[in-house]
């Protein structure tokens, strides 16, 4: 084996093993990455939960008042009958 022929292998392998490192520093960059976009889909999945019982409570709110306003409603037009009548 000439000392050119393992030179040029030591450089190769060298290059190999720098591409290497470089690819183990890409894929802790993206592992880190998709931690991150997990923790912020979490904390989204939490403030859409939030959002939906804050949106239920008010659904319920909403129908209770009509509820109140319907009968308010019935409770009006039975005394302006009442009036008509008198009247």
């Amino acid at each position: 084996m000439s000392l050119e022929f393992i030179d040029e292998l030591e450089n190769k392998i060298d290059g190999l093993i720098g591409a290497l490192n470089h690819e183990r520093e890409q894929v802790g960059n993206i592992q880190n990455e998709i931690n991150e976009k997990n923790g912020r889909i979490g904390e989204l999945e939490q403030e859409n939960e939030g959002l939906k019982n804050e949106l239920e409570n008010l659904r319920n709110s909403s129908t209770d008042t009509q509820g109140k306003f319907d009968s308010a409603a019935d409770r009006i037009r039975n005394l302006i009958n009442k009036l008509e009548s008198v009247g």
